[in-house]
């Protein structure tokens, strides 16, 4: 019987999302906090990394090269 929102943010770089979420919880200036956290508690939060195509190409690049290990 729970109800909840997801905060989805996505970002080049960690610390824009960082710093969204520390304006959002902690409130900066101090006092300006989402104010969806006077009704709602977060409960759990994560972090993912997505890598760029071309990252991807270098990492099977270098897994195709290497000999498998025994």
């Amino acid at each position: 019987n729970e109800f909840g929102t997801y905060f989805i943010g996505y970002s080049r770089y960690l610390w824009v999302t960082e710093k969204m979420l520390q304006r959002m919880y902690v409130g900066e200036p101090p006092g300006a906090y989402d104010r969806l956290l006077d009704f709602s508690t977060p409960h759990t939060g994560t972090t993912f990394f997505a890598p760029t195509r071309p990252m991807l190409q270098v990492l099977v690049e270098g897994a195709q090269a290497k000999p498998a290990a025994r």
